[in-house]
């Protein structure tokens, strides 16, 4: 058998037939007095044999998931051994476990010879080589021409993309130049730095995962990103800001998708030109609106931080800041100070609180501080207000 193998058959007559044949009733076995019967349990340590009977031998699954191998003409036939059945005189089988222990029924008669047979790498080629185990952090960030991180090193994997600008990544005393459009990828536990280039802003996403992956399958050096993997970033940042039960396996999913173009070769290279960044774009006016929903929640809680905004929706406070104002025509601050007093009106009409109760449930440092600062802006005062509310 050549290549990998990508599923596993489930036996059926028609395909078995040349093999022996299937069993529908496994009352059937039970008639069979004159053989000899057994209990097999099968292992990942099982030794790599493959037996052949002189008699039609009966086999049966018993508990956990196996496997059922059967060679003719020296071609092994992979099966997934859910159903009893007869195996012909003299063809050779084996019975393997998958993922797990397994124990099966046997009955046989007569004599049987056995011979080494490597079952187990033709088992072994139907499992995940690639796991995403864990995505740590996903970030992007917007910083300045001056920008620079003097750097660290960690015990997991990341991932940094350039969407706008140039980086310079060291990483273990080696210098990499990152054009917008490019990727690279960190390994655990190598210490790296980036900086810009001091002559524009610089954005970049930042991914740190947990990953198990069969050899060294993953090569650290700069990648070129072209549009299918763009989408698969497009997802994954759209994902992170839509935070439901699912995103999270959402967010793996895709990152696995783009780690298994690299490792196929589907990604080229860094000589390959770069991209616009036109063609990755981001959804700032849903981070502006998710941020808005995030400000009115954190305010009604009495806990409101645009560093704690920012960080739920992935993004560093300086892009926070940027889009924010670009998208309103305001600061995120001047945002949170209407708001907050806005919900304080609300709060004054329902009546449930006093005026002490919605200084302290909205931040304000102290209900004199409140008072003040209401009267500033609505010409009466907190007091005045919820009398003026009552008689209407």
């Amino acid at each position: 058998m050549e290549g990998y193998l990508v599923y596993i058959r489930p036996i059926r007559y028609q395909s078995f037939k040349k093999y022996g044949h299937t069993i529908r009733s496994t009352d059937n076995l039970t008639q069979l007095y004159s053989y000899d019967y057994a209990l097999i349990n099968c292992r990942d340590g099982t030794e790599d044999v493959v037996f052949a009977y002189e008699n039609p031998v009966y086999i049966e699954p018993a508990s956990g998931i196996g496997v059922l191998v059967v060679l003719y003409d020296d071609s092994p036939e992979i099966f997934l051994f859910a159903r009893p059945v007869c195996i012909n005189p003299d063809v050779e089988f084996c019975v393997l476990p998958y993922d797990c222990d397994f124990s099966y029924y046997i009955y046989s008669s007569g004599i049987h010879a056995e011979r080494p047979f490597n079952a187990h790498a033709l088992v072994r080629s139907n499992r995940t080589r690639l796991s995403i185990n864990r995505i740590y952090t996903f970030l992007y960030m917007e910083e300045n021409k001056n920008f620079v991180f003097k750097g660290e090193r960690h015990p997991y994997w990341e991932l940094m993309y350039v969407d706008i600008g140039e980086l310079t990544a060291v990483v273990s005393g080696e210098k990499y130049q990152l054009k917008q459009g490019e990727m690279i990828i960190y390994r655990p536990n190598e210490f790296h730095a980036i900086h810009a280039n001091k002559k524009s802003m610089v954005s970049f996403l930042n991914i740190a995962f947990d990953l198990q992956a069969e050899g060294d399958v993953i090569k650290r050096r700069i990648y070129h990103i072209d549009k299918d993997v763009r989408d698969l970033l497009r997802i994954m940042i759209s994902e992170s800001q839509r935070q439901d039960e699912y995103s999270v396996d959402f967010m793996e999913a895709n990152l696995k998708l783009l780690l298994l173009r690299l490792i196929r070769g589907e990604v080229a290279p860094q000589e390959n030109a770069a991209v616009p960044s036109e063609e990755f774009v981001i959804n700032r006016k849903e981070i502006v609106h998710r941020a808005k929903q995030l400000i009115t929640q954190g305010l009604s809680h009495g806990d409101c931080s645009v560093a704690e905004i920012a960080r739920q929706l992935n993004i560093s406070t300086s892009h926070l800041y940027r889009i924010f104002k670009e998208f309103t025509g305001d600061s995120v601050q001047t945002f949170i100070i209407n708001e907050r007093f806005s919900l304080a009106k609300e709060m004054i009409a329902l009546g449930s609180m006093n005026i002490s109760q919605i200084s302290a449930r909205l931040d304000f440092c102290s209900p004199t501080y409140f008072s003040t600062k209401f009267k500033d802006r609505f010409g009466m005062t907190p007091r005045e207000y919820s009398r003026s509310v009552y008689r209407k």
